[in-house]
């Protein structure tokens, strides 16, 4: 015995959508997902973030610290300032 559909019997992808079943399986689906992404991300820049703002000695290499010298010295070194234009320079 086998059973024949026509056309009208045949739901349309866009109007299952419309009814929100699909969406709000994919938007559960998706909430867990996300936030252990941003999570999984930001910790580490979170560290990162910290670990730059150490005091840099070069015979103990870090010292534990809350300066911005770091970023003081990268922003002010007059080597440092001429390479992005050097680079761009050359593939230009």
């Amino acid at each position: 015995m086998t059973t024949t559909s026509t056309a009208a019997d045949i739901v349309p992808l866009t109007s299952r959508l419309r009814r929100g079943r699909t969406t709000s399986v994919a938007g559960l689906l998706i909430g867990p997902a996300t936030v252990y992404v941003t999570v999984a991300l930001l910790i580490p820049i979170v560290i990162l973030l910290r670990y730059s703002l150490n005091h840099f000695v070069p015979g103990l290499l870090m010292v534990e610290a809350l300066t911005p010298e770091n970023y003081i010295l990268f922003f002010t070194d007059p080597y440092l300032a001429g390479l992005p234009a050097i680079g761009n320079l050359e593939c230009a």
